[in-house]
């Protein structure tokens, strides 16, 4: 019982100058996060869509070769660069997706909702 209360009393006095400080700063709370990151598979769905859409205006006749031809190239370049990330995923389409692969999937999505207008 002794050594109980003599434990409680050390901690107590170890707290007493932590607990001023907490009063001080308005014991600011942190919320929770979860960490969000993007997936391979994220990247192409995404993207997928973008391009299928607006493959669709390219059917319908509402877009200019010129326009279709480049982002054409821009699909193709996607597309090399999303193999190299799944390759080096070894097929974990649950991986974070690399940073060039996001930095060339916005680039397509700018561009198709750019020329979209």
């Amino acid at each position: 019982m002794k050594k109980v209360l003599s434990l409680l009393l050390v901690s107590l006095c170890l707290m007493a100058p932590v607990a001023p400080v907490a009063l001080l700063s308005g014991c600011a709370t942190t919320k929770a996060e979860a960490k969000v990151y993007f997936t391979i598979k994220d990247s192409w769905i995404l993207t997928k869509s973008a391009y299928t859409q607006w493959s669709e205006r390219v059917v319908l006749g509402k877009v200019s070769q010129e326009k279709s031809d480049r982002i054409d190239a821009d699909w193709n370049h996607y597309r090399m660069v999303m193999q190299s990330a799944i390759t080096l995923s070894r097929k974990d389409w649950s991986a974070p997706a690399s940073d060039n692969l996001i930095v060339v999937q916005n680039e397509l999505i700018k561009l198709i909702t750019e020329f979209s207008r």
